[in-house]
């Protein structure tokens, strides 16, 4: 075995036992081995070094039962941190959503500003800000509206939101890992970390019949060209026009566009948000005439497309401190 397999297989181990330690802080030795499924040797190395860099924040003698007394171990969750930004492009002012997440996912500080216009500048100057209050941010990740092109957005009304660069701009001045993502990707993220056993069978994740999020076979699912989800493209007469509709109008292109998704995707669940659950039921319906009912993916309505959002850029932004480790 050459050493960077050795050196590989051991960051693997040391975040095997780190996540043990976020979703059950608090465990003895012989829980984190059951939980990881490695020796007692070797957990008992990996908590030397988390002890060490200062990641394991606390150690408490268990009672005791007769013998020696057993020691838990808590993990300091905000021993390193990570920058979430959504940005939201409004009618006559953009509004940046600022997170700053912990490594259990827990929001310690959030911050809204809006602007008339984007700026680069601006948003440095705050992440700037941010980071001299918590400079233990190790990740940063952004979500946007609309197709990801080179250093530009297009979103629905074929208005560009120029980045500037923003993604390379942030890492390079501040020297962490970033990540860019549409933000309907985000949300179907978010969401197939409420229902992972559906997950594993895909689901799509449609906002107000212009674009959708697809996971499928545990991964987004974005195209040759990030160009996958962009549903307001359906030839159909209206697509492009979808708000001046009425809300019949509407659903009946959404029947029309489920159809075709469960009839080429076949998803376990397609999830709505921005209609009704009268809606969906009515969607459901006019569904059955077309695609077996065995073959009919659940349909689901999101109440809150901004949750969702939220918990995937925090879970894409996390994931970056995984990959920085291994």
């Amino acid at each position: 075995m050459t050493v960077n397999n050795t050196m590989n297989i051991r960051k693997m181990n040391i975040e095997l036992v780190r996540s043990a330690l976020l979703k059950n802080n608090g465990l003895t030795k012989n829980e984190i081995c059951t939980a990881t499924e490695l020796s007692l040797a070797s957990c008992t190395n990996i908590l030397k070094i988390l002890m060490n860099s200062g990641e394991i924040k606390n150690v408490i003698d268990c009672e005791s039962t007769g013998g020696r007394r057993a020691k838990r171990f808590y993990i300091n969750e905000q021993h390193e941190l990570v920058l979430t930004i959504i940005t939201v492009q409004e009618e006559d002012y953009v509004k940046m959503d600022y997170r700053i997440v912990d490594l259990s996912g827990n929001v310690v500080h959030s911050l809204i500003t809006e602007e008339k216009e984007y700026h680069d500048d601006k948003v440095e100057a705050q992440v700037e800000i941010l980071f001299k209050d918590y400079p233990n941010i190790k990740a940063i990740g952004i979500s946007i509206a609309g197709i990801l092109e080179d250093d530009h957005i297009h979103n629905a009304n074929d208005y560009v939101f120029e980045l500037g660069n923003l993604p390379k701009r942030l890492q390079s001045l501040f020297k962490v890992p970033t990540v860019i993502e549409n933000d309907l990707n985000l949300a179907v993220l978010g969401y197939a970390v409420l229902v992972p056993k559906e997950a594993d069978k895909g689901i799509v994740l449609i906002d107000r019949g212009l674009g959708a999020g697809i996971y499928a076979n545990g991964q987004l699912l974005k195209g040759a060209s990030n160009f996958a989800g962009e549903i307001m493209y359906y030839p159909e007469e209206g697509m492009r026009q979808v708000f001046d509709l009425s809300v019949k109008q509407q659903v009946d292109l959404l029947v029309k566009i489920c159809t075709s998704i469960a009839a080429i995707i076949n998803p376990a669940i397609i999830g709505i948000s921005g209609y009704q659950q009268k809606d969906l039921d009515y969607i459901a319906l006019k569904m059955e005439r077309y695609i077996p009912k065995a073959h009919l993916p659940r349909l689901v309505l999101i109440e809150s497309k901004e949750d969702q959002i939220l918990n995937g850029i925090i879970q894409l932004t996390l994931s970056l401190l995984k990959k920085k480790i291994i």
